[in-house]
């Protein structure tokens, strides 16, 4: 395995669920990692469609791709935490109304 495929495999294996755990951080939306997922995966197709320069177009491809891979993982994850962000969500739907 090459050096720059071990840096690859090892960034794909420690960004796995990272969707999940920045929302738990946050407000706790229900599947918030999925959602925190399809926005970078927008952002990032956005910016590889309209790239400033081929490094950008590389940059965002690969941000795209690994976002790509995380969102049956954090589809997974979030379902876990569900016990946790639901209540989270109706408090704060309640105090809202």
């Amino acid at each position: 395995m090459t050096g720059k495929l071990r840096v690859l495999v090892c960034g794909l294996v420690f960004c796995i669920g990272c969707g999940t755990m920045n929302s738990m951080g946050r407000d706790s939306q229900v599947f918030g990692g999925v959602r925190s997922d399809a926005d970078v995966i927008v952002e990032s197709v956005g910016n590889v469609v309209r790239p400033a320069s081929a490094k950008e177009f590389a940059d965002n491809a690969v941000i795209g791709l690994v976002a790509s891979a995380d969102v049956p993982l954090s589809a997974i994850a979030d379902t876990v935490t569900l016990p946790v962000t639901v209540p989270a969500a109706l408090e704060r739907s309640k105090q809202t109304n």
